[in-house]
């Protein structure tokens, strides 16, 4: 039977590789999930990321550093970017669920990047930004193609799942 995951907003910035981090009963901020169905989700890929294919580091709070903000009851923690977590490859604003087939194991960074996009949205961010393209809308990029200003092609990123052979 699936666990039902409530939903929650996405607390990470990619390019900082920071979150706000709340302490004590706040931490209901945050989607919970049950350290078994985490267990299950990293021995898909055995601590790679279901992404990049990095090898991923269990996540472990002694890493963090955390820097207090001056009158808040949070401060600023900075986590290293191969860091363990769970992400949902249907995003659960697009209707996913939280059962263990629509759970990967991901390192910080590409959870951070991936955020509710849909995996043919991460794809196209990944192949332009591994190609150095800038990072256009579909709305800037309609608006090029409708001036005769057409980007080059570029090869579609492939996941690690997808070289390793394994099914989302």
């Amino acid at each position: 039977m699936p666990i039902s995951l409530r939903r929650c907003q996405p607390q990470a910035q990619a390019q900082l590789k920071e979150v706000d981090f709340y302490y004590g009963e706040n931490m209901t901020d945050y989607c919970k999930l049950p350290a078994r169905m985490a267990g299950l989700a990293w021995s898909k890929t055995g601590g790679s990321c279901w992404y990049c294919g990095t090898e991923m580091q269990p996540f472990d709070r002694e890493k963090f550093t955390v820097a207090p903000i001056e009158g808040h009851y949070r401060g600023r923690v900075t986590i290293p970017p191969n860091t363990f977590v769970v992400d949902h490859i249907i995003p659960l604003s697009m209707g996913g669920e939280g059962d263990l087939e629509n759970l990967a194991p991901c390192c910080w960074s590409c959870n951070g990047a991936k955020k509710s996009k849909s995996l043919e949205e991460f794809r196209f961010l990944r192949s332009r930004q591994l190609a150095g393209m800038p990072r256009f809308n579909d709305d800037q990029i309609s608006y090029l193609c409708a001036h005769g200003i057409n980007l080059p092609t570029i090869e579609p990123y492939v996941f690690y799942y997808e070289k390793a052979g394994l099914i989302p």
